[in-house]
């Protein structure tokens, strides 16, 4: 199947690189009003539901691989993971000292937030904001 995108004012379609922000024809976007939007054409009838709770533009968002998730990060400094069933408030808010333009999310059962950052660190956490780990690790003397 092929879906057509437009380009909506404020919403950044993701490239097909990111392939968790188009999954059983549910369509995550970002916006600069931030927001970040659920669209769904898994029925002739489209809709899409605004989501709010960053308050500075929303630059990343994607699922979990199981569907029942949406991490988001933004220029706010945080990371929220939202239920989909739910979305009313973040399960959790990741605190970061820079802006978020990239989460990524591990396949296994772990579902591990990998946060880059631009002095090349990568920060792991959890579903619940629990910090893990940092990449690469600080060398031991």
């Amino acid at each position: 199947a092929v879906v057509s995108t437009q380009r909506y004012r404020g919403q950044r379609p993701r490239s097909g690189r990111t392939r968790r922000t188009f999954l059983a024809g549910l369509i995550v976007t970002c916006s600069k009003d931030t927001t970040f939007r659920v669209w769904d054409f898994r029925t002739s009838i489209h809709s899409v539901n605004v989501y709010q709770g960053h308050t500075a533009p929303v630059t990343c968002a994607v699922f979990t691989n199981h569907n029942d998730s949406i991490v988001s990060g933004s220029d706010d400094c945080t990371v929220k993971v939202w239920d989909i069933r739910n979305m009313r408030a973040p399960i959790s808010t990741i605190q970061c000292d820079a802006s978020v333009n990239k989460v990524s999310i591990s396949e296994d059962s772990h579902h591990t937030i990998a946060i880059p950052f631009d002095n090349r660190h990568v920060r792991l956490y959890d579903l619940q904001g629990t910090y893990l780990a940092r990449l690469p690790r600080r060398s031991q003397p």
